[in-house]
């Protein structure tokens, strides 16, 4: 405990953990029928917060190696089944060094579902309503292979001059980059409003989520920046810097450029103390034992 306590510090004193790169925020996305059947569709990094809110997201997670993704892969499937969930999920967790530390389960579809659909091929959406109709999963764990790199950017109604709040008003002007479908580049933008739309104060302000896959990390990333840079809006603030989106390395970052960038601010104290709660979970779904789980938090 004292390990966690001395890292949360040094986020509370930073504000950002991707400054060093100590912590991330990763998970692991399942799909799982009513006969028994789990599989992963292998793992997100969503890494890059702000206030909480994840604004960046890629598939797959850099620095997991393939080993890791198995070993993980069959640690969530597995407690899917012992649980007889049904459905598709996620499972958070916080990771350093190689080690995982569990969050929590989602058991719904995530925002960031897209860039896994990039990476696997897999609809993940069409899945789920098999699921629900009472069919069998078709795909088995053999079947799902991770190709090339995908990147998620959420692009939110937010006033970056007044601490990120929500920006209300008429979109007078939304004009996304074009979508565009190959074998070696893809750019999704996945929205639901459009020029004249009204922007409230009384909903989630992400009004679009800009996605590109290539055969490479690096790639993807040039293609995202100058996607970006291709998206007018006009009539409410918006947080988008052409060409500023990403450095090379989303980890390797001076302070100057992470302070103007979506951050991990999340509390790795409440993520801890969540360990406690789902204590029973963990043990009989086989995520962790007693001793693992005492050795994170002080009871």
């Amino acid at each position: 405990m004292s390990e966690v306590s001395a890292a949360y510090s040094e986020l509370e004193m930073k504000g950002y953990a991707v400054e060093n790169h100590d912590h991330h925020s990763g998970e692991f996305q399942v799909l799982c029928d009513n006969f028994g059947n789990a599989i992963c569709l292998g793992e997100r990094d969503c890494s890059m917060q702000r206030k909480h809110q994840k604004v960046i997201e890629e598939a797959p997670a850099p620095g997991i190696s393939e080993d890791v993704r198995e070993r993980m892969s069959k640690l969530v499937t597995d407690a899917c089944k012992k649980i007889n969930y049904i459905g598709a999920g996620t499972f958070e967790f916080l990771y350093q060094d190689g080690e995982f530390y569990f969050i929590e389960m989602n058991t719904r579809i995530q925002v960031e579902h897209p860039v896994t659909e990039l990476t696997t091929g897999v609809d993940i959406v069409e899945q789920m309503i098999n699921i629900a109709s009472g069919k069998k999963l078709e795909l088995k764990q053999r079947d799902i292979a991770l190709k090339g790199s995908a990147l998620e950017a959420r692009i939110y109604a937010e006033d970056p001059s007044k601490d990120f709040m929500p920006s209300v008003g008429r979109l007078t002007r939304y004009i996304p980059p074009k979508e565009y479908e190959s074998d070696n580049k893809v750019i999704r933008n996945d929205t639901g409003v459009f020029e004249g739309s009204d922007i409230s104060y009384k909903y989630d302000p992400m009004i679009s989520k800009l996605c590109v896959w290539t055969p490479t990390r690096e790639k993807s990333i040039t293609i995202l920046n100058s996607a970006l840079a291709e998206f007018c809006i006009d009539g409410i603030k918006n947080k988008i810097d052409p060409g500023k989106a990403f450095d090379q390395d989303l980890y390797s970052l001076s302070e100057d450029e992470v302070k103007k960038l979506p951050t991990v601010c999340g509390s790795l104290r409440e993520a801890m103390q969540n360990l406690d709660k789902d204590r029973k979970f963990l043990t009989e779904g086989g995520v962790f034992t007693d001793d693992q789980i005492d050795a994170y938090i002080e009871l």
